[in-house]
């Protein structure tokens, strides 16, 4: 049934396969082989054509590593397990008002053998529709029902609680920092409060001995975080071997329902997971999915299904998670003093030797110090500035950045808190930094939009006839915008706002069907006004108009180059979704 059993050779519908027919068929992958023998097999089952004529898959260990753990402009993300407060309020027959807490929840549990699987609400409402869509498939004859994993599918594993394995991880931390500071006496006898404590911390990240993450966002947007936090994933099999590439390949992929399996994922809005295909990973921003948001009502009002009033990218990104940087500082406060009590209750006590000298000839002096485990109130009390250095330093350790001009950075950062607040601080670092994370572009597109050759600054194809009068511009500095013009071409583009500051904003004249350059309303101040650099002079392309030839301000300064074509999956016909406004 596979497109492979036609080949008979190395081609496929004309396009050659770099491998022998034996080679192809015999997949060896796994974390067992040499280096060398490794890179060779992963590379064979990345380039051989699976999907071939079906919809794309979701390349989970390559440029979508981290869908699903970021938004549309970089902010790493977990789940908010409560939905917005209208959610709990409620209504009875006789019209009386009360309020249900767990109306809120945003999870939702899928009906398994395996028992407590959830996912986000309207993923799990989705993958009981496809569920439903394969059983009937098979019952009436469509899909083979014997010798297959795709005709009675069901969920093992839902989204993972991202808490555990991240405190976890701080105690590995916890203890290897321990034994790095006990390693030497010198560093034993300096280490001798939750300070002094903190400096040895940056002082071993410095050494990059251990690659392990001390803030969430830098455990969220690391490989030491499952895929599964995101609340869109759904794995079919029980304790799968991701490494197994014949597993995937035998069981699965020459599976005789795999092509339809592949296609009706699609139709529901769910990748398959190429590295997995026992895994359906939801793309939320598909019409598919979007439709699952959206509430729905019966002919007499009545709501029947769906969760918000309106389903786009803000509002799904607003209503099922918060962004970590929101969550670092308390979190990075219970981890460091977690840390360090550890230590100071394993080593309670320190022997300090003083030598004589000029100044104190009396002789060598001993004297024991005791480490004292700090509390809540004491750990606050080192003040909010320095909370927020040391949250600025682990960060750029965490994501390998040095700072020519960091004596200013941290002037910013005086200068933010004075003027505004911490949590206003926190945006401007967090900011600062996630640039250079990863140059990924997450979820460019909702699996169901046809694909096209699209590029930054113009748009190739055949102009429509008439002339499209309203639709999306192209991305430029991480953005789109809405636009209306007439049969001359005249009009705007619609403000975009920044989703963290509506007050950063813009929009763009349309003239002659050339969109004009603009920039925020507050640039180039925006950045110590609010802590975010706003848009700088650009210009985009009105999308379903060909013979565009206008500026993008892709050059500007201080600002990442957007990839030719790509667009995000988080963007929405209003211009959120991107980096700068």
């Amino acid at each position: 049934m596979h497109e492979l059993e036609h080949t008979g050779s190395q081609r496929y519908h004309g396009d050659i396969i770099p491998y022998s027919e034996e080679e192809a068929f015999s997949l060896r992958g796994s974390n067992a082989l040499s280096s060398r023998e490794a890179f060779y097999e992963r590379k064979k089952y990345k380039e051989l054509p699976f999907f071939m004529d079906l919809p794309n898959p979701l390349y989970s260990w390559y440029e979508s590593l981290y869908f699903g753990r970021v938004d549309p402009i970089q902010n790493g993300i977990v789940v908010n397990p409560l939905g917005p407060l209208e959610w709990g309020e409620m209504v009875n027959r006789r019209g009386i008002s009360y309020y249900n807490h767990n109306n809120r929840n945003t999870l939702k549990q899928i009906k398994s053998d395996a028992g407590n699987v959830f996912t986000l609400n309207f993923v799990a409402d989705a993958f009981e529709d496809l569920k439903n869509h394969l059983r009937r498939a098979g019952d009436l004859g469509v899909i083979n029902t014997e010798n297959t994993v795709y005709y009675k599918i069901d969920a093992t594993r839902g989204v993972e609680n991202y808490l555990p394995a991240f405190r976890e991880l701080n105690r590995t931390l916890g203890f290897r920092v321990m034994n790095w500071i006990q390693s030497t006496k010198k560093g034993s006898d300096k280490t001798l409060d939750f300070k002094s404590y903190v400096s040895a911390l940056l002082e071993y990240m410095n050494t990059r001995m251990a690659d392990i993450p001390v803030t969430l966002t830098g455990y969220v947007v690391s490989t030491h975080s499952s895929p599964m936090i995101s609340g869109l994933g759904i794995e079919l099999k029980k304790d799968p071997d991701y490494s197994l590439d014949s597993l995937k390949f035998e069981n699965y992929i020459l599976d005789p329902n795999f092509t339809y399996f592949v296609r009706a994922a699609r139709k529901y809005g769910f990748y398959v997971d190429r590295n997995g295909p026992w895994k359906l990973v939801a793309d939320p921003l598909s019409p598919p999915m979007l439709q699952k948001m959206l509430k729905r009502f019966d002919s007499n009002c009545e709501h029947i299904g769906g969760y918000v009033n309106v389903a786009d990218s803000r509002v799904f990104f607003n209503t099922y998670y918060r962004r970590t940087h929101t969550l670092d500082l308390e979190q990075l406060k219970k981890s460091l003093r977690e840390m360090y009590n550890t230590f100071a209750e394993t080593y309670p006590r320190v022997v300090v030797r003083t030598e004589a000298t000029v100044a104190c000839p009396g002789g060598a002096v001993e004297e024991t110090l005791t480490r004292n485990p700090i509390g809540v109130l004491e750990a606050d009390e080192l003040g909010d500035l320095f909370w927020l250095h040391t949250y600025f330093k682990i960060r750029l350790i965490e994501a390998g950045l040095t700072y020519t001009d960091y004596d200013h950075k941290i002037r910013m950062i005086n200068q933010m808190y004075k003027n505004y607040s911490v949590e206003t601080t926190m945006r401007y670092i967090n900011n600062e930094i996630k640039p250079y994370l990863y140059n990924l572009r997450v979820g460019e597109k909702p699996l169901t939009v046809e694909e096209g050759p699209v590029r930054i600054g113009s748009v190739e194809g055949v102009r429509p006839e008439p002339a499209r009068l309203q639709g999306d511009t192209s991305m430029n500095v991480g953005h789109r915008h809405h636009y209306e013009v007439n049969s001359n071409g005249n009009g705007w583009a619609t403000l975009a706002y920044h989703p963290d500051e509506p007050q950063i904003r813009h929009k763009h004249q349309i003239k002659n069907w050339i969109v004009q350059s603009a920039k925020s309303e507050c640039y180039p101040t925006c950045e110590s006004q609010y802590g975010i650099r706003g848009a700088p002079p650009h210009s985009h392309a009105l999308l379903g108009v060909v013979d565009l030839q206008a500026p993008t301000g892709l050059s500007a300064p201080g600002l990442p180059t957007p990839q030719p074509g790509s667009v995000s999956a988080g963007t929405s016909t209003g211009g959120s979704g991107g980096n700068s406004y």
